[in-house]
């Protein structure tokens, strides 16, 4: 018995897509609702709605047609070549079809190729499109697949095929997993190649090169131009432009130093239910690639200091100490408990820190321990939340942690910042405009609640507690931080000198 995801993969197409092109062309006003969603798409991409809320707008489109059923017949008798040929050679009359489009468009399909084959997918009204039940994606296949065909046990197939590592959940069903792609997967078609074994196309190699680099986790190196931004000398071009800089070569040595933790941990990662979609450990990006990409973004980031930056050897060893610290920590501090916390933390400090050097000014020992506390908070909440929500035994240190001690000392760690900031805001408003204090101050009730919201994020979102993730999976928190700099900005940039009854600072 084996088990398919459809499209992309069966049909080299995405038939959610094409079947609404194809009503297109019986109803050319429908193009109005292409464009709406775009929108909503935009909206879905960051998580501002949710996938299913997205399907059901999108297959909403069907309420203006009386004669549903005898579409999906017209468009697969056209579309009925875009089968993969592959499938007619392996394909048995048990095989079980699990897709995320709906069961309507996948069984028209299935009915003229394999027409014995079980199909489970997204359950859907085909007069109105809305969903029964839950998107069939991710997880929610494997419980689908087992409720229907009334399986027990990890492994129940055969063989498993798909073109996406979303479908890992599945794949975990079957004894061999194969993932169908090739040199000309970006034009709609591929074949089923084992894991490690796949030839990917160029412009899919391309994408997996971006996500192996983690562009996303360039955010946490926006601390490097924070000594810039809190010293009011974000106007002056010779100092942003070294500012800027030293963010860049940042970014390269973190990238350097993100693959060689992917290299590290290559094993574990493919035990984890997350990690294992990393480039690396989902074998689509080979490990001597790898190699050569880490070493060039280090000779880059190498470059930039000695060049571009004119070489600053204390900035020069900032950053070589940064590589070093993560790569002991890869090899050896992430599996000692508390260490590992601190070692993070130090990160942070360290992107501070150049930052200052780099832009050459200093850094105010409130701003210092603000992130230090703050980033011993998330480190301390991330590992709790690993130790609750993630199952399998994939990171050693967290053996020698417990909840109860995670928790505390997260919320100390809290504690710390709200402490510490508060303190940087009353030195700060010492010589201001008192509108520009009253800002200031402000910003300290708008940390409070920033770091509420993160905090409640991260005891009630089913996620890693990773800060990336949570700050942009949640679009109130991130509207609450650009509300932040901007109050900051306007407070250390534009003194008010509005006469507020008389007093503004003398």
């Amino acid at each position: 018995m084996n088990v398919y995801d459809f499209d992309k993969t069966i049909y080299k197409k995405d038939s959610s897509i094409k079947f609404f092109l194809f009503c297109l062309t019986k109803k050319p006003i429908l193009f109005f609702h292409l464009v709406f969603m775009f929108v909503l798409l935009f909206f879905n991409k960051l998580k501002w709605i949710s996938t299913k809320n997205y399907k059901e707008k999108y297959f909403s489109f069907l309420k203006k047609f009386n004669n549903v059923d005898d579409l999906v017949t017209q468009f697969w008798k056209k579309e009925i070549e875009n089968v993969n040929a592959w499938y007619y050679d392996v394909k048995q009359d048990d095989d079980v079809i699990c897709s995320a489009s709906p069961e309507f468009l996948v069984k028209g399909c299935m009915g003229l190729i394999n027409e014995n084959a079980i199909v489970v997918a997204t359950k859907m009204e085909i007069s109105t499109g809305k969903i029964d039940g839950e998107n069939c994606k991710g997880k929610e296949k494997c419980l689908r697949i087992k409720s229907a065909l009334n399986l027990e046990g990890d492994v129940v197939f055969e063989n498993a095929y798909t073109d996406s590592l979303s479908d890992f959940p599945m794949l975990d069903l079957a004894k061999n997993k194969y993932i169908v792609c090739g040199k000309k997967m970006f034009k709609g078609g591929g074949t089923p190649y084992k894991f490690g074994e796949q030839k990917i196309g160029f412009f899919k190699k391309i994408k997996y090169y971006f996500k192996l680099i983690r562009l996303p986790h360039y955010v946490k190196n926006g601390l490097v131009l924070v000594p810039l931004f809190f010293s009011k000398n974000i106007f002056n071009t010779t100092t942003l432009l070294s500012g800027v800089l030293g963010f860049l070569s940042f970014c390269f040595i973190s990238s350097f130093v993100y693959i060689v933790n992917d290299l590290a941990d290559v094993k574990k990662d493919r035990q984890h239910s997350t990690k294992r979609k990393r480039p690396i450990a989902s074998y689509m990006v080979k490990p001597w690639e790898a190699i050569i990409i880490a070493i060039i973004f280090l000779c880059a980031s190498v470059c930039i200091n000695i060049f571009a930056l004119s070489f600053n050897w204390l900035a020069f060893s900032l950053l070589i100490f940064y590589a070093m610290l993560n790569l002991l920590y890869s090899f050896a501090l992430k599996n000692v408990a508390i260490v590992d916390v601190f070692v993070l933390s130090g990160c942070y400090i360290l992107r501070v820190l150049y930052g200052g050097v780099v832009c050459s000014v200093p850094v105010s020992i409130w701003l210092y321990l603000t992130v230090l506390s703050a980033s011993l908070f998330m480190g301390y909440g991330k590992r709790r939340n690993e130790i609750t929500k993630e199952k399998s035994e994939t990171r050693k240190v967290n053996k020698n942690y417990n909840y109860n001690f995670l928790d505390k000392n997260a919320y100390l760690c809290m504690t710390l910042t709200l402490v510490f900031y508060s303190v940087w805001a009353y030195f700060a408003t010492r010589e201001i405009q008192v509108l520009n204090k009253i800002l200031i101050m402000f910003s300290v009730i708008l940390v409070y609640f920033i770091m509420m919201k993160y905090s409640k994020n991260i005891e009630t979102v089913a996620n890693s507690g990773n800060p990336i993730e949570v700050l942009i999976k949640d679009r109130f928190l991130i509207f609450c931080v650009v509300l932040y700099l901007a109050i900051i900005f306007v407070a250390l940039y534009y003194p008010i000198n509005f006469d507020f009854w008389g007093l503004y600072y003398d």
